[in-house]
């Protein structure tokens, strides 16, 4: 038996090893797809939107939603993905030992997703009023940074600081409210996880009383899995719930990834490529892949925007020279 306990444990060990190695190279690269397709919309959009938009705005996607995306998002899909994995085979272990366990525990499952049902839309919906009150608090702070001479020159300090407190006293309100429900589902998890307990030992004794005989190892087996069940599926629950409110960051992420960009950052194949290759001329032979610039894609402004792809390129470079 410790052989094979053995061998089984090293085998779980370069399984988990290679599926982590796996799933942050794949969170990585879907982390860096967003974050360039949303800075190269950004980088060239009409001067029109930065009117329009707060500066606060544009920072909350390139910190707290692209920290969202690169590491909180990532983390929590794992986090569902091996605990339910891990419930499937704690249940399966309880199931085979007292099929009693089985049919007890529909009710229980039942329960589970009535409440992840009725928590998740309210929980979404607060991530996101979240995220939206975050936003004027950046632009408060940086607005206020950027004018505090004028701000001092005419006496608005006071004025102006009792915007940013309201602002943060808003912001504040809602991480209050979504930390109050995360609190909600925390109770009613707990109170779950004690029935599960419980419904355990009533199997262990149902089979007892219905000739089953089961041997006290594997009671204390069953009743050792339904303890860490009651943990794991509270994990669940609140790792689903946390993915769903951080794809959230992905829905602003992408929307600023569809921003209209300046019409003239757009260059045929042909232009791009002949402006790359005048620059790595000018350069002193550098190639283009080296630095950087691909000739292939028309659609890659910053090739356009590095090697100056319009009539005056070849002018801009001689004058460098």
């Amino acid at each position: 038996y410790l052989a094979i306990y053995a061998v089984l444990s090293a085998v779980g060990l370069v399984t988990v090893l290679l599926a982590s190695v796996w799933w942050t190279a794949a969170a990585l690269r879907g982390a860096k797809v967003f974050h360039n397709a949303m800075l190269n919309r950004v980088a060239f959009a009409p001067l029109s939107f930065f009117d329009s938009t707060p500066v606060g705005r544009v920072l909350n996607r390139f910190s707290s939603d692209t920290n969202t995306v690169d590491s909180q998002l990532p983390a929590s899909v794992w986090g569902f993905l091996t605990n339910l994995l891990a419930v499937v085979a704690a249940l399966a272990v309880q199931t085979a030992i007292s099929y009693w366990f089985a049919a007890l525990m529909v009710p229980i499952l039942l329960v589970y997703y009535v409440i992840q049902w009725y928590f998740r839309p309210s929980a979404r919906e607060l991530q996101r009023l979240d995220n939206i009150l975050r936003s004027p608090v950046l632009s408060q702070f940086s607005e206020t940074l950027a004018g505090l001479p004028t701000l001092r020159a005419y006496g608005e300090t006071a004025r102006f600081s009792r915007a940013f407190i309201d602002k943060i006293n808003n912001y504040s309100m809602s991480y209050l409210h979504l930390n109050t429900a995360n609190r909600w589902l925390g109770v009613r998890l707990d109170l779950l996880g004690g029935s599960i307990v419980f419904l355990t030992s009533l199997s262990s004794v149902l089979s007892q009383a219905f000739g089953m005989h089961i041997n006290a190892g594997l009671v204390g087996m069953s009743l050792a899995y339904a303890l860490s069940v009651t943990e794991i599926l509270n994990w669940v629950v609140r790792q689903a719930t946390a993915t769903e409110q951080q794809m959230s960051s992905c829905e602003r992420i992408k929307a600023f990834s569809k921003l209209d960009v300046e019409a003239h950052f757009y260059a045929t194949a042909a232009t791009t490529a002949a402006a790359a290759a005048k620059a790595s001329h000018l350069v002193g032979g550098a190639s283009a892949g080296r630095r950087g610039l691909s000739v292939h894609s028309p659609d890659d402004r910053w090739t356009t925007w590095l090697v100056g792809a319009d009539s005056d390129a070849e002018g801009c470079f001689e004058g460098v020279r």
